[in-house]
């Protein structure tokens, strides 16, 4: 900073983060060259002149100012010609909590919180800078869209609808889970941006499907497209399975050839795929749906959504290698040391609502699904 004007900026600065502080004062730097300190003195000496700072200078005969007092605000927002950021935040939000939602009136309430301030407003995994209203307009817009048209779409596809950039989903991405979440209602449950975005029904390209069915398939395993799984005639089988992980996946499409019908699950599954697999399980209502993650917080959430899904068409239900037993068996599972309060969610078995329950005790040992081999749930 060379200018007062560019210093009595900073007090404002810090004024606007904490308004109730009568104590705010700005170091002065030193200026490089002689002319540049006698004009920054001068015009900081025209700015006290004014009533609006008070200057302190160093305790030495011909001492240089070396940090100031704001004394009057309203003095200094007059100079700069600047609007105070109480008022500009709720100018910029005006327009977006017309109407808004409760949800997301709650979200822009907290936004303009900090904005007041002029400081950044943080969410789960997202910064907006003070005055942001493009990035969060159009995360209202794209996350609106989206719960409207409750159906699977690809991310540029969702964009456009919304009247925004191609591009725009895919750089504000946290803020819209974030909006999204807070219209449609439903909680995250810890999933990521794009798992939950996934889930309502948003994904950057809609993904093959991958399924292992060796009664059915004259390969190990092959990515049919969600939308077109349910014309494939599957033969009855005696069991469906679903794995988290990619490496459990394809091992146990090459290593177990009974009659399973077998899924790759990804993590939280998407809208699209949770579409293919209902379909395909509704084709076989004699068999049981099981499921096989990691044993920790994020596979037993895993495991239940992907078996609610199975239970929605009345088929019997169960986790697959995924219980205390199975974690307390393997030397590489080891008790965390900290584990933060975090409250019982809805599972979809008492197998699962089990295993939390030991998770989240101080004897709980999480485990991941590759430390196990595959083994058919029905051997």
């Amino acid at each position: 900073m060379t200018t007062a004007d560019e210093y009595l900026a900073q007090a404002l600065d810090k004024y606007e983060r904490n308004r109730k502080s009568d104590r705010v004062f700005v170091n002065v730097a030193v200026e490089k060259t002689h002319t540049a300190v006698v004009k920054l003195e001068k015009e900081l000496a025209e700015v006290e002149a004014a009533g609006i700072i008070e200057c302190r200078r160093k305790r030495i005969p011909g001492g240089m100012i070396e940090k100031f007092k704001l004394l009057s605000p309203e003095a200094a927002y007059q100079r700069l010609g600047r609007v105070p950021s109480w008022e500009s935040s709720a100018n910029r939000l005006e327009g977006l909590k017309e109407g808004a939602e409760e949800g997301l009136r709650r979200i822009l309430e907290e936004i303009e919180s900090s904005w007041s301030r002029n400081v950044a407003w943080v969410g789960s995994d997202v910064r907006l800078a003070p005055g942001d209203t493009e990035d969060l307009g159009n995360a209202v817009k794209i996350a609106r869209e989206l719960v409207r048209l409750d159906k699977a779409i690809d991310y540029r596809t969702l964009s456009l609808a919304a009247g925004c950039s191609s591009k725009a989903l895919e750089h504000s991405e946290d803020l819209v889970a974030v909006v999204a979440a807070a219209l449609s209602g439903r909680d995250r449950d810890g999933r990521s941006a794009r798992e939950f975005l996934g889930e309502l029904g948003a994904e950057k390209l809609s993904q093959a499907v991958f399924v292992a069915a060796p009664k059915s398939l004259p390969v190990s395993y092959i990515g049919l497209p969600p939308e077109e799984i349910r014309t494939f005639k599957f033969q009855t089988a005696d069991y469906i399975l679903s794995i988290e992980n990619w490496v459990s996946f394809v091992r146990y499409a090459r290593e177990v050839r009974d009659n399973g019908i077998v899924f790759y699950s990804g993590g939280f599954p998407s809208r699209s795929w949770r579409q293919a697999y209902l379909d395909v399980v509704t084709q076989q209502p004699t068999a049981t749906a099981f499921h096989w993650g990691d044993i920790d917080e994020a596979g037993v959430r895993i495991a239940s959504s992907v078996l609610g899904i199975a239970q929605q068409v009345g088929l019997k239900v169960a986790p697959h290698q995924m219980s205390r037993r199975v974690a307390e068996a393997q030397s590489g599972s080891v008790p965390r040391k900290e584990r933060p309060a975090i409250q019982i969610p809805a599972l979809a078995t008492a197998d699962l609502d089990d295993l939390w329950r030991w998770l989240m005790s101080p004897e709980g040992k999480p485990l991941e699904q590759e430390s196990l081999d595959p083994i058919s749930p029905i051997s």
